[in-house]
């Protein structure tokens, strides 16, 4: 936890209480329950605050806790106030974050497996947003809480980790939405469409393959093709259809089924004799989606 014996007494004295302050401010941050999130994040601070070394260096303002609720709410800096932002990022997102960070890891130090996202209210506060969706898009690279705040009162995505963050940027719904010029607003659309496309196309994104076996649209046959021969798959970006082409693009059979997937990626098939199907092998990002 970064402390010493004292303060270290200083949390098992009041631990109980910690917790379930704690427990409720996470539960408020995953549902997006602001008020009681201000209020059991203002509660942790009230005492967390006057434990060293959480403690500022300098008194409280008497307003503190109408800075954090403001902070809190997504409220722009020029809202809080600029001259406010020292407190902001010494006293909240650095001590405060510090602190309840230390009574969970007290916690789980002493056996705690906790059933939800332990540490979304840390991050809400971190972020100055409501919900832990909203904070989970920032910390992810978008720089922006109005695109953030926007995106998920619109949609209410569920995502509780990066995995599934991204599963829900590759989405088609996600992908059309990227391509309004409004979208999430007038001012932040530019922003959101850079942040998707960089974070979908990060290095360090691990390729998988994948295999299949799957029917073919005898009816779409263009020309013949041979048993044990390899061909390349291609996906109509339109309609989502699915072909089994030659190497040099050649259409050959439709598969039955259409599939929506985030390129690059490579794709294979081979016919078995006397089978109607085909046997697929992908090497790519992520998962495809198959569709009916």
């Amino acid at each position: 936890m970064g402390v010493g014996l004292k303060t270290g007494l200083a949390l098992d004295a009041l631990s109980d209480e910690f917790e379930e302050l704690l427990d409720k401010a996470n539960d408020a941050a995953l549902s997006g329950e602001i008020e009681t999130l201000q209020e059991a994040l203002g509660q942790l601070a009230e005492h967390l605050l006057h434990i060293r070394p959480f403690a500022p260096d300098e008194p409280l303002s008497p307003n503190w806790r109408s800075l954090l609720s403001s902070w809190i709410a997504g409220k722009p800096i020029q809202d809080v106030g600029s001259g406010n932002m020292r407190f902001i990022e010494d006293v909240l997102t650095y001590r405060l974050v510090w602190a309840i960070e230390a009574v969970r890891v007290r916690r789980v130090a002493l056996g705690w497996e906790p059933e939800i996202i332990s540490s979304s209210a840390a991050a809400c506060l971190e972020t100055g947003l409501p919900k832990f969706a909203m904070a989970m898009l920032v910390r992810a690279g978008l720089p922006s809480r109005t695109a953030a705040m926007a995106v998920v009162s619109a949609l209410n995505p569920v995502f509780l980790d990066v995995a599934e963050l991204r599963e829900w940027l590759e989405s088609d719904e996600i992908s059309d939405l990227t391509q309004e010029s409004d979208w999430p607003t007038p001012t932040t659309a530019l922003i959101w469409q850079q942040f998707r496309k960089e974070f979908l196309t990060t290095s360090n994104q691990k390729w998988s393959t994948n295999e299949w076996r799957r029917n073919v649209d005898q009816t779409s046959q263009e020309q013949p093709y041979e048993a044990g021969r390899l061909y390349r798959v291609e996906t109509n970006e339109e309609d989502r259809s699915v072909w089994i082409c030659t190497p040099d693009f050649q259409r050959i059979v439709k598969l039955r089924r259409k599939m929506s997937e985030r390129l690059p990626t490579v794709m294979t098939a081979r016919f078995q004799e006397g089978s109607a199907q085909c046997f697929l092998r992908r090497l790519g990002r992520s998962r495809p989606i198959w569709l009916d």
